[in-house]
């Protein structure tokens, strides 16, 4: 559902957005001007309200309230009677910034090499780490989220460009492909440089915060 009001003010909207978070609801604020073409195709969008400008409420529908359930055997017993699926939780690696700096060497070194699609997994690695710290110094709830969808998220939240947040997402489907499935995925050199260049950047903007 997309509710059109071209009078909402900037505080107003806002209020509508406090509104959705205290009701349990995961809010997502961006300017009008982004584009919204992946948000609108998702499923489980619940809302989107266009402020006069400059923001967009995109409102995702809170997880289902179940019953206390006392062990892991009786919640996956549970979960088969009522057909709750138990939310899955990611597991982003915990590093300092002395290893950072270390990986990022690394990676380039194994760019330097022609080793193109290794590189992109480095930088993946990287990302993810950099990732979680930035999460967790924003408050944002990361584990329950996948890495493109942290992505996503960071991108709404202006952490990202359009076009860093493409070359991420993209850079983490080759990694999967490559780790998960033990596929031969034939990268360029210009993309192991641009995911290399993002990584980079999402260091840099750690450090800022």
């Amino acid at each position: 559902m997309t509710t059109a009001l071209s009078k909402l003010s900037d505080p107003m909207s806002d209020e509508i957005a406090d509104r959705y978070r205290q009701q349990g609801y995961r809010v997502l604020v961006k300017p009008r001007v982004a584009p919204l073409t992946e948000f609108i195709s998702r499923a489980d969008l619940d809302d989107i309200i266009h402020a006069e400008k400059t923001a967009v409420i995109v409102a995702l529908k809170p997880p289902e309230i179940t019953p206390e359930v006392k062990d892991v055997s009786d919640r996956v017993a549970s979960s088969q009677t009522i057909g709750e699926q138990i939310p899955t939780l990611y597991d982003y690696p915990v590093r300092d910034l002395t290893d950072i700096s270390i990986y990022l060497s690394r990676a380039g070194d194994i760019i330097a090499k022609g080793d193109f699609d290794a590189a992109v997994c480095g930088a993946v690695f990287i990302a993810k780490v950099v990732m979680r710290m930035i999460a967790e110094h924003h408050s944002i709830d990361f584990e329950t989220q996948s890495p493109t969808e942290l992505a996503l998220t960071f991108f709404a939240c202006s952490f990202l460009t359009q076009s860093d947040y493409e070359i991420l997402v993209k850079a983490i489907e080759i990694s999967d492909r490559v780790i998960e499935q033990q596929e031969k995925v034939a990268v360029a050199q210009n993309f192991a440089d641009q995911a290399f260049e993002v990584v980079q950047y999402l260091v840099r903007f750690h450090s800022q915060v």
